[in-house]
């Protein structure tokens, strides 16, 4: 009688080896997307520092004058006219094919830039929801990255805006040039990203709110801005708070829009008193 091998493993033995191994990956796959996020968002603040540096080099180049936020990566929207998809501009973000012509991209001339790796992620999930998309466009993102739309000339219903540097009144530490938005709408309101311009028809963007997500809830996080000192920081959109579902007013700018927006001393027309 052949004696049993004392090298062989047991059927008991291997599914406690198999359920070993399955709670270490259920411990270490949390830290591993926190890590890969954590790389996302040290390229996306990188991107960002990278606008900074772009827009200061664009200022020298032009006498303090701001690019004009609307057409500063896009171009003009005469050429979009001449572009297959004249018809759907809120897809310009994300329409591949279409000649991006802006002031800014001789600067900034690696598309990489212009993308933060979590927006790109997002996008993928996402941005068919975003207003009025072509379905016949694919979601391949070209900016993420949207302007202030205070600075720069007013051409929207004559609103005020800092046309140059010299205009910002505030602290250019409390002016934000670049942040990211959202390409999907959230609470009842239709704002999503389009163009590269962060000011809306109602008076309003949203900051974005992909970064440092609640499982299940993509309103919940918060974005990145540059700022016209050229720091960036992490910043929280006012727009409804996803629990509550009221706005947060300790995170809006007198009231009115999102928290530092507003270029200038003097409170604008129309703000809440604190």
């Amino acid at each position: 009688m052949k004696s049993r091998n004392p090298k062989a493993f047991t059927l008991i033995e291997l599914l406690v080896v198999i359920a070993i191994i399955a709670v270490l990956m259920g411990i270490l796959m949390p830290a591993l997307q926190r890590v890969r996020e954590q790389a996302r968002e040290i390229a996306c603040r990188s991107n960002l520092k990278n606008y900074g540096l772009a827009i200061n080099m664009f200022l020298n180049d032009e006498e303090g004058q701001f690019p004009e936020p609307g057409g500063c990566l896009l171009g003009e929207d005469e050429l979009w006219d001449d572009s297959p998809y004249s018809d759907d501009k809120f897809c310009r973000w994300h329409a591949a094919d279409y000649p991006l012509t802006g002031p800014l991209w001789k600067y900034m001339p690696d598309q990489k830039t212009h993308l933060c790796p979590t927006f790109k992620v997002s996008a993928k999930s996402w941005g068919h929801l975003h207003q009025w998309h072509n379905e016949e466009i694919p979601i391949k993102p070209l900016f993420g990255y949207s302007m202030n739309g205070f600075l720069g000339s007013s051409t929207i219903e004559d609103r005020p805006a800092a046309a140059k540097l010299g205009k910002v009144t505030r602290s250019h530490a409390e002016v934000f040039l670049f942040a990211e938005e959202n390409v999907w709408p959230r609470g009842g309101d239709d704002s999503t990203i389009d163009d590269n311009c962060f000011m809306g028809l109602n008076w309003r963007n949203w900051f974005g709110t992909f970064h440092s997500t609640n499982a299940g809830n993509p309103d919940g996080g918060t974005c990145n801005a540059v700022f016209v000192d050229g720091h960036v920081q992490e910043v929280e959109s006012a727009f409804k708070d996803p629990y509550t579902e009221e706005f947060v007013e300790s995170r809006m700018e007198y009231g009115l829009f999102e928290r530092y927006s507003w270029p200038f001393k003097k409170r604008p027309s129309g703000a809440i008193e604190p």
